[in-house]
């Protein structure tokens, strides 16, 4: 599943933002429009990152190059643990493994 995204935007967020974190031993699942498939042309994308250990700094470096190299899209990282009990609901119905 590629979430609605080109062969080079999956390939380039999997590379740049998705095993640098998995590499740290926190899983990352996609979210909201671009998980549930109703997704815009230029919907953001959406990831949460399940950690055991605080990765701030990591997720910090995985989205500098992001906007330094004009990427069309906009990636959210959101951290599991700091989300909103209100929202864990909803972001579990949708998840799904990036």
């Amino acid at each position: 599943m590629k979430f609605g995204l080109s062969d080079d935007q999956y390939n380039y967020i999997l590379k740049n933002v998705v095993e640098p974190l998995r590499k740290q031993g926190a899983e990352v699942w996609c979210f909201g429009s671009r998980a549930r498939g109703d997704y815009q042309k230029f919907s953001d994308v959406d990831l949460m990152v399940v950690a055991e250990k605080d990765l701030t700094q990591i997720i910090g470096e995985t989205l500098e190059p992001l906007s330094k190299e004009n990427f069309p899209l906009k990636v959210d990282l959101v951290v599991y643990d700091e989300l909103a009990e209100s929202f864990k609901p909803f972001y579990e119905d949708e998840k799904k493994r990036f």
